[in-house]
């Protein structure tokens, strides 16, 4: 972008360069699983009880801003500190055989990427 600003008396100021960057997707969230599902229900993977996941969290343009999950309809846990999301602990004290958690991540620019990870856990 060229621009320059002219002041009452009509002088010009040296005309400027400046780079303009738009970035309209939000961060990428990428579950991991140290496992592999034991099997399928109707396309939803089933892991055995000790299953750890591990959410990461970046944008390759510009900072993670925030990053907030919920899991089945429990708490919401948000902070901006959060790019890494270590679940481990506590599916191993989830009573529940099918788990969604759904993430938000929100960029500097407060674009949202939203993704529901869907599970099962063998009893």
């Amino acid at each position: 972008m060229l621009y320059y600003s002219v002041d009452k008396q009509g002088n010009q100021e040296q005309i400027r360069t400046d780079i303009i960057f738009v970035d309209k997707e939000g961060p990428e969230v990428t579950p991991s699983f140290n496992d592999t599902p034991v099997s399928f229900e109707n396309g939803i993977p089933v892991f055995t009880k000790d299953v750890n996941l591990i959410i990461e969290v970046a944008d390759k343009k510009v900072d993670v801003q925030k990053v907030s999950y919920q899991i089945n309809d429990g708490l919401k846990v948000e902070s901006s500190d959060l790019h890494t999301i270590d679940l481990s602990e506590v599916l191993s004290k989830i009573e529940e055989e099918t788990i969604k958690i759904e993430v938000r991540a929100y960029d500097a620019f407060y674009n949202i990427s939203k993704e529901v990870i869907e599970f099962k856990l063998l009893s």
